[in-house]
Formats: C-alpha cells, sequence, structure tokens
C-alpha cells in the first residue's frame, strides 16, 4: 500500500487530541499518529454499525 501526503489546518482543540493520542499510544510522529488515529477511527466506526445492529435485532425480538 503507497502512502500520501495531506496537508490540514485544525483547531487547538483537534491538535491537542492528536497530541494527546500520540503520547498515550507512544508514537513519534504526528504523521504516524495521524494515520494510526485514522486506522482506529475506522474499525471503531464498524464496530459501532456492528453493535447497533445487535441492538436492533435484539429489539425487534
Amino acid at each position: 500500500m503507497g502512502r500520501s501526503r495531506i496537508s490540514v489546518t485544525v483547531s487547538e482543540e483537534a491538535k491537542e487530541v492528536l497530541v494527546g493520542y500520540q503520547m498515550d499510544h507512544r508514537i513519534k510522529t504526528r504523521d504516524d499518529a495521524m494515520e494510526s488515529l485514522l486506522r482506529d477511527y475506522g474499525k471503531l466506526s464498524q464496530r459501532v454499525k456492528e453493535l447497533e445492529a445487535q441492538l436492533a435485532e435484539k429489539g425487534s425480538k
């Protein structure tokens, strides 16, 4: 898989979230932290969909 460069401007709040994530996960660079954070977001989004489907299934019984 290749790598793509993106450049964004974020609020101080968003920067604090990224830096906190970087520190919590002991990631050396902000680029690597952002990549990891985005991957986690994808995984967590999928998990939320799975849990919502389970709740909907239980609610219909």
